[in-house]
């Protein structure tokens, strides 16, 4: 299944976030701080929820209860287990892409992953009360409108595929053109400084794991960002663009609200 569609939530929120790269601790306290409502709120992943960060295995339960599409790297380390190849032969590639910690499972348990890894879609669809709202990790190319896009998703189009997972063409070269088709679309992979809106593609990776890891909150925050914001509140409203902010204090990361 190469793309999942979903119907307008009539209940609560859909809320969606920016690459988590195995800093779940951070992902929870944004999602209280918010307070998020599972029963009845949607959450929404622009993938890359594994690696580089300290708690890559919790992401096992997070695919199985958000709704997350692929990103390139569950895609290269389902690659590598379906390849069979030798972990031994590419350590330092994993190590250099932050993947050390799936040379520490066990057979069952990165086979557990791999199948995960299957059944994220390589984007997703989202009715809601301002059209269609477009979830995919990386980008979509150039000049395509989003129902051609999606498919060739479901065609298996290389040209659709590599875009969807490693594309940053138009991101690289602040492409302000809108993908006609869908109201707005959400994207991760590429990192920045603030949350970017670029035509009606959001772009929402502002680095989480940069702030966690050297613990300086401009190095990088955490997005969550409702379905329905439009461009003029994207870097303005902190009701709708959050940025969190890790900090250290004793064991566990303490974030801090801000606008962006």
């Amino acid at each position: 299944m190469n793309v999942r569609r979903f119907e307008r939530n009539t209940l609560g929120r859909d809320v969606v976030v920016g690459d988590i790269h195995g800093c779940f601790s951070v992902l929870e306290a944004a999602l209280s701080a918010i307070e998020f409502d599972a029963d009845k709120d949607r959450l929404f992943c622009v993938g890359d929820l594994i690696d580089r960060g300290p708690q890559s295995i919790e992401a096992l339960r997070y695919y199985k209860s958000a709704n997350c599409v692929r990103g390139n790297h569950e895609d290269m380390l389902l690659g590598l287990q379906r390849s069979g190849q030798d972990l031994g032969e590419v350590h330092k590639q994993l190590k250099r892409n932050g993947m050390d910690w799936w040379i520490d499972l066990t057979d069952d348990a990165r086979e557990e992953f791999a199948n995960a890894f299957e059944q994220l879609p390589l984007a997703i669809e989202v009715e809601s009360e301002n059209g269609l709202v477009g979830i995919v990790h990386a980008e979509v190319p150039y000049a395509w409108d989003w129902p051609t896009f999606i498919a060739g998703l479901n065609q298996k189009d290389t040209t659709a595929i590599d875009s969807a997972l490693w594309g940053r063409e138009r991101i690289e070269h602040e492409d302000t053109s809108c993908v006609p088709g869908v109201s707005k679309v959400f994207h991760g992979h590429t990192i920045q400084q603030a949350p970017t809106c670029l035509g009606n593609r959001f772009y929402v990776d502002t680095g989480c794991i940069r702030g966690l890891m050297h613990m300086n909150p401009l190095a990088g925050r955490l997005t969550v960002a409702d379905l329905t914001i439009g461009p003029a509140d994207f870097t303005a409203d902190p009701e709708l663009g959050l940025l969190f902010d890790a900090r250290l204090s004793q064991d566990r990361p303490r974030l801090e609200i801000s606008s962006v």
